[in-house]
């Protein structure tokens, strides 16, 4: 699962880097820029860190919220099993 979205992550940083350098004609002022592609790659590269890291958030979270769930049910299984034998 962790494989599968940082390849995911790194083919869309190529994908981005290849859109923004390539220049940008503007209609307008029949100019070459790259600032607006420049933009959007920066503000989308923003937001995919952003989304790693809530991934690791989200997977630290169940990760501790279920080792703990089983810690808690083990020890009442033993507490149980202590308690019914003798």
């Amino acid at each position: 699962m962790l494989l599968m979205f940082l390849i995911c992550y790194a083919a869309a940083i190529m994908l981005l880097y290849d859109t923004a350098t390539a220049p940008c004609y503007d209609t307008a002022t029949a100019t070459t820029s790259t600032t607006t592609t420049y933009y959007y790659y920066t503000t989308t590269t923003i937001l995919l860190i952003l989304l790693l890291l809530l991934y690791y958030y989200y997977y630290y979270h169940y990760y501790t919220t279920t080792t703990t769930y089983y810690y808690y049910y083990y020890y009442y299984y033993y507490y149980y099993y202590y308690y019914y034998y003798y």
